[in-house]
Order: C-alpha cells, then structure tokens, then sequence
C-alpha cells in the first residue's frame, strides 16, 4: 500500500506512530510490571473489587425501594369502579 506524502513537509500518521513509539519507548504490561512491581496489580485488583461490590450494593438498595414505592402506590391505588352490565335475555331493555 502507498503512503499518501505529507502535506509542506509534515510526516504521515504512520511515521508519527512509529517515531513516537521509539521516542517513548515500551509502554504496557511489561513496563509497569517492572517499574511498580506485582503488588500494583494486587492493589488494584482489590480496589476493582471493592469498587464492584459497593455498586452492586447500591443497585439492590435502589431496586427494593423501587418496589417499595410501586407496592405502597398499589395499595393507595383506588379500586375501579364496576361497570353494571344489563342482563343478556332482557336485550338491555
């Protein structure tokens, strides 16, 4: 595939990437294993967690004072009115 040339001298995208990447160096996994050590994934795989379960916490107290709102307007709820029907062998006469 050709690359398209820069406009006034500029570099592509892809020559950007590429030198950016030998400027900065290595960045991921490997890198941040080396400069925080195991103990950093420790922490916050324990943080993740924690963060986890205080929202599922939060989104079963939500869910029951929803259902508490629905059964007390359920309750507070008037019955509707029966309709009177007209007896079928009269003809509604």
């Amino acid at each position: 595939m050709k690359e398209k040339e820069a406009p006034s001298g500029g570099m592509t995208v892809r020559e950007a990437g590429r030198k950016g990447g030998l400027i900065g160096g290595r960045k991921g996994g490997q890198t941040v294993l080396r400069e925080r050590g195991p103990k950093f994934y420790s922490e916050i795989g324990k943080k993740g967690g924690q963060r986890v379960r205080e929202l599922i916490e939060r989104a079963k107290e939500l869910e029951a004072r929803a259902e508490g709102a629905v059964r007390k307007a359920a309750k507070e709820r008037k019955p509707a009115a029966r309709k009177t029907t007209t007896s079928r062998r009269t003809g509604g006469r």
